[in-house]
């Protein structure tokens, strides 16, 4: 039987494996168009995790200025994290 693997699950996997979210890869990897929402709903409150906002300041394309935030894990939550994880595969 092939494991399922939900969106959850993988934010999670994503954010122990030390990569950086923020609203252009949730948009690709998963779909979600508000970032900051899906973040909250599917990570900080379920597992109350907080996770370090880095507010990102840019230009886009036509010269304007453009503010996004990169959502990562902070060290102090990796163990939880990998618990969370691992009662997710015992439960697959």
């Amino acid at each position: 039987m092939k494991k399922q693997i939900n969106s959850t699950t993988q934010l999670l996997q994503s954010l122990l494996e030390g990569k950086i979210l923020n609203c252009k890869t949730i948009m690709k990897d998963f779909g979600y168009s508000n970032a900051s929402r899906e973040i909250i709903r599917k990570i900080e409150q379920p597992f109350e995790i907080t996770l370090k906002r880095e507010k990102v300041t840019s230009k886009n394309r036509y010269g304007e200025s453009v503010t996004y935030l990169n959502y990562s894990l902070m060290a102090k939550d990796k163990g939880k994290v990998t618990k969370i994880l691992k009662s997710f595969s015992k439960a697959n």
